[in-house]
């Protein structure tokens, strides 16, 4: 038999779930916000000579891309293109971000002049200390 209060606790319990809703729908927003944000700062601090290495970063979910994609001096392709696989992205997924230049590494360790302090480190620096972290 119905009690007096369970229309109240009916509203209460749908009130949750849209609150619920909306809290998760903010999460995956800043979880994209800041994949795309990291993605973006690490293709600009890329140094450029022939647009090999800024052209050949990805973004990939779930897995880690394995082919290069070619050359890009100003970085929007590859912009564009990881922009577009994060938005597509499911919630909570795993994202790689990826350069299969094989220089890249020395690039990231501060051999080229036009980045000496590399590219993803600093940018994960510059992350955690906008958005928190450890």
């Amino acid at each position: 038999m119905p009690g007096p209060h369970d229309k109240y606790v009916a509203d209460f319990t749908r009130q949750l779930k849209i609150a619920g809703k909306r809290t998760l729908e903010e999460v995956v927003k800043i979880e994209k916000t800041i994949v795309l944000d990291a993605f973006t700062s690490i293709v600009m601090k890329t140094p450029v000579d022939t647009g090999r290495a800024r052209g050949n970063w990805q973004v990939n979910i779930g897995s880690p891309a394995t082919t290069p994609k070619g050359n890009s001096k100003t970085g929007r392709r590859p912009i564009r293109s990881g922009t577009a696989a994060i938005n597509n992205a499911r919630p909570h997924g795993a994202y790689y971000i990826v350069n299969n230049v094989p220089y890249v590494p020395y690039l990231e360790n501060g051999w080229s002049r036009q980045a000496p302090l590399g590219m993803v480190a600093l940018t994960v620096q510059e992350i955690i200390t906008q958005f928190g972290g450890p």
